[in-house]
Parts: structure tokens; sequence; C-alpha cells
């Protein structure tokens, strides 16, 4: 037998450790901090930085959430901020329900919600005591009327695109590429637009696409970007990307 298996063997887990009763651990102790106790208050996040949050987690949708802060410069009725929403995404595709759209942008600050009841009932007041007989008819629950206001915040954010310059900065950068996004604003301005396999079959095997390796989804962003072309139901061509083809800023026709 080895000395370990006779360590083993003579190991008994059951006999005293030797620790009288009145043993006891030490532990040292834990110096809580000063504000240990004190209440936790939520740190305010700056409206401008919940704009900015919220755009970059609407990723592809921010033309979308500046023309909804843009529509509400004035004030507009919920229903009809919703419908815009649902007009303005057409048959493009968006995550997004319009009523989520907007709650988004209330809780960054970019819209706010007012009641339309205090505005009703003041104008419904009814006079001398009389009673409204269409009021007494009102049906109980009802989901009180509101609007969405665009905020300070909000609209600093909408006036502070500058549409012509993307443009020019955009031409200005993809010089290289001027005669493939040429030939793709045509593809897109045929009669109803042009598919994704359209334009890939127009950019696979361009010359300026080999090297660097360039896809269609390059152009297709690009484009959109500057608004020259939208999507509905294929790319199309908006009066942006005409004046682009008129203008001569995309180089003569090859």
């Amino acid at each position: 037998m080895t000395e370990s298996e006779k360590a083993i063997d003579l190991f008994d887990p059951t006999a005293d450790l030797g620790f009288d009763e009145e043993y006891v651990e030490y532990v040292p102790p834990i110096e809580k901090p000063e504000d240990y106790d004190a209440p936790v208050e939520p740190k305010e996040v700056p409206a401008p930085e919940r704009i900015e949050a919220t755009f970059r987690g609407m990723p592809g949708n921010e033309k979308l959430l500046l023309h909804v802060i843009g529509y509400c410069r004035e004030g507009a009725a919920a229903d009809d901020v919703h419908e815009e929403i649902a007009r303005f995404v057409g048959s493009g595709v968006c995550t997004y329900a319009p009523e989520v759209v907007c709650a988004n942008l209330v809780t960054a600050g970019a819209l706010e919600m007012v009641s339309d009841e205090e505005d009703a009932d003041e104008a419904a007041e009814p006079q001398d005591g009389a009673v409204d007989e269409a009021e007494a008819l009102e049906p109980v629950g009802a989901p009180p009327a509101f609007s969405y206001v665009a905020t300070a915040d909000g609209l600093a954010v909408v006036d502070a695109q500058d549409p012509e310059g993307d443009r020019v900065r955009f031409l200005e950068e993809g010089e290289r590429y001027l005669p493939v996004y040429r030939l793709v604003l045509q593809a897109c301005d045929g009669e109803g637009g042009a598919t994704k396999k359209d334009i890939d079959a127009l950019v696979d095997h361009h010359p300026l696409c080999v090297e660097p390796r360039r896809y269609s989804g390059f152009f297709v962003k690009g484009l959109e970007g500057i608004d020259a072309i939208a999507f509905d139901r294929a790319w199309k061509t908006t009066e942006v990307g005409r004046d682009l083809l008129a203008g001569g800023a995309l180089g003569e026709e090859e």
C-alpha cells in the first residue's frame, strides 16, 4: 500500500476537527461607501442625445423620422400623422407600425403629445346651462383625441439637414462611379422601375466595379441616400434623380 493510499485509508470524515463550540469563523468587516443608502436618481439624458440614439436605433428609417418631425412642425392630429407615415412608406419596407414610430419620437423628445380634449370641451361647452345631446350620447370609454407637435430639439435636427450639400459631396466623393450611377438611374427611370436583379445585371460585370469589387447595394444605397431613387415595388428614379440626369452632373452618356 502506497503512502497516499494509507493516508486515504486513515482519513475519517466524521472525526472531530478540534474546534470547540465557541469557534466562529472570522469574516472581515465590509465598509459601505458613504452614498450606499442614498436614493439612486436616474440620469437625465438630454433630448438631442436621445434623438440621435433613436435615429441610430432605427437604421434605414432616418428619412421617415425626419419627415414625421417636419410634418408635425405646426402640430397634426394623431390619426393624420399615422396616415401620413403609411403614405410616406408606401409599398416600401418599414418594420415599425406608425404608432411605434411616433412613440419612439415622443420618448426621444422630438415630438410632444398634446391632448385635444380640453380644446374640444371648451368649444362644445353648452351656453346658459343647456345640455349638448351629442355630448350626452358620447360613448363611454372612447380614447381621448390628441395631436403630435414637433419640439424645438426635433426641429433643430430637421433644419440642420443639407440635402443640396449632401448631393454635392456625394458626387465629389463618388466621382469614379458616376458612369455607373448614371446607368442605374436610367434603368430606374424606365417603365416600372428596376428590380435588384436588373441593377445586378448592370453592375456585376461593369469594369469600374471589378477592383475594388462593388455590388448593386452600394449604388442603390448611395442614390437612395440623396433621394435620387425611391422604392415602390421596384426602384424608381425621383425628380431629384431626373434632375441629376438632365443636368449633366453624372457626366455624358456612354
